[in-house]
């Protein structure tokens, strides 16, 4: 294994303290492993020089430079740190210090990587990356960059397991209409992705009859966008009112179930993004509902 060496000039009075952080630093990172290999008395200081495992060269070096230990090199890479992280701690109104440093530690630890997130569609957790404070900020930025194709990547998945016909399309339908919902979504303006996964909810309930009443209740959601709302009634009609002997009892469910007051409401708000087409087939499901409505 690789070590590393550095030594720090500590003032008698804080050779306590030095010790106390390297402490911290063993409980908070177990699998450091750092080694004091000489304590050397130096008029009113002492020089301590100790190992550590290179993978852990920045992180102790930040630690140790935000609770003011001076360290002692002339490795330029080491002397750059140390001269970037004194920068950062005088940029703070309150030097963050030990505790602070260390959450940022905790932090990365409570996190798998950012690709890992990506590569299972779990953009839950790439937004709590991007918001939790303790996280070095490039690494939250990052992470907020990465929500969209995060989110892409879970609509794909769930697409994907619903094309599998051992798989029970009805659960992944729920899963996109969970996505074209999301609140947290909605309050970073992600309205074109959300809209997505509402259109893939929509094309996947039209593959099976069975799911027709998830076609409904994506109409009648006011939860999602307003496009997704009318674009699911435009498949609707367009999919059943040449067949309706066919989809009798799709229709009929429809008939008793499907909000036409508030469809008609919402479409006054996406009327603009229409096709003439689409506006005549919405217009046409209408009249068959009430119609038909007893």
């Amino acid at each position: 294994m690789v070590q590393n060496k550095l030594a720090a000039i500590v003032k008698n009075n804080r050779v306590d303290r030095f010790r106390h952080i390297i402490d911290e630093v063993t409980r908070k990172i177990p699998k450091i492993n750092i080694e004091v290999i000489e304590y050397k008395k130096m008029g009113n200081d002492y020089l301590i020089t100790f190992t550590f495992q290179k993978k852990y060269f920045e992180i102790l070096i930040k630690i140790l430079t935000f609770n003011h230990i001076e360290l002692l090199s002339t490795n330029d890479k080491v002397l750059d740190l140390v001269d970037s992280f004194k920068k950062e701690s005088k940029s703070f109104s309150n030097s963050p210090g030990f505790k602070e440093i260390m959450n940022e530690s905790d932090a990365k630890k409570r996190y798998k990587s950012i690709p890992e997130y990506i590569e299972t569609g779990n953009y839950h957790k790439i937004i709590q990356m991007s918001k939790d404070i303790n996280l070095d900020k490039k690494l939250a930025e990052n992470a907020k960059n990465q929500i969209p194709v995060a989110v892409m990547k879970a609509v794909e998945l769930n697409i994907e397991k619903a094309e599998n016909k051992e798989n029970d399309a009805g659960k992944y339908i729920n899963n996109l209409v969970e996505i074209a919902v999301d609140q947290k979504l909605k309050g970073l303006g992600e309205v074109d992705l959300i809209r997505d996964a509402g259109i893939a909810a929509i094309d996947l309930c039209l593959r099976d009859k069975k799911y027709f009443y998830k076609l409904i209740e994506i109409c009648n959601n006011n939860q999602l966008n307003s496009l997704v709302n009318i674009k699911a009634a435009v498949k609707m009609a367009e999919k059943t009112l040449h067949q309706t002997e066919f989809y009798e009892k799709e229709l009929a469910h429809a008939v008793k179930n499907l909000n036409i007051r508030w469809l008609s409401i919402v479409l006054d708000i996406v009327y603009k993004d229409l096709s003439k087409s689409e506006v005549e087939l919405f217009e046409e499901l209408y009249s068959y509902i009430r119609k038909n409505r007893k």
